[in-house]
């Protein structure tokens, strides 16, 4: 039984491969699908990326006004006593920055673009560590498919959205 198993691989592939296992064999097509979850996954990774920085300056540029206007104002709070409606306007706005920023979490979504932003890496970089090595050498091409699959899977059903 190996025995045809055996000639029939060698003889539908050119893969040169372990041929006394019966697992599915690394051929180019595996390859392919491989390499495409692992192009999809430096792309993620990037755009990841590029979510977190957007709203790392979006966190920055809410908690600087946030903290430095009561700040500003109680120093200035003698110079300003004949200008109230100008003191009232800016603890108002500190309170609407506040507000949004309690309610939009920018510094939550700075940190988890970043998380998986890396997860997408560290799985492209995984996939370029197995594909490089020599067929014979590689965990079994089902085995790694599907665990590859999953991994992938999971990390796009969790992520935030881009």
């Amino acid at each position: 039984m190996i025995e045809d198993h055996n000639t029939t691989e060698s003889n539908a592939s050119d893969s040169i491969d372990n041929l006394n296992r019966l697992e599915l064999l690394w051929e180019h097509r595996e390859e392919l699908v491989i390499e495409t979850f692992a192009k999809d996954c430096i792309d993620r990774s990037f755009k990841h990326s590029i979510k977190a920085e957007k709203m790392k300056k979006l966190n920055i540029s809410f908690t600087i006004p946030t903290f430095s206007i009561p700040i500003i104002l109680s120093g200035l709070s003698e110079i300003l006593t004949d200008h109230v409606i100008i003191n009232n306007i800016l603890l108002i706005s500190v309170g609407i920055l506040s507000g949004t920023q309690a309610l939009l979490k920018f510094g939550e979504k700075y940190q988890r673009n970043s998380l998986y932003s890396n997860l997408f890496k560290e799985l492209s970089d995984e996939i370029s560590v197995e594909i490089s090595k020599p067929k014979k050498h590689r965990v079994a091409c089902d085995v790694y498919l599907e665990r590859i699959r999953l991994k992938y899977s999971n990390l796009v059903n969790q992520a935030p959205d881009i």
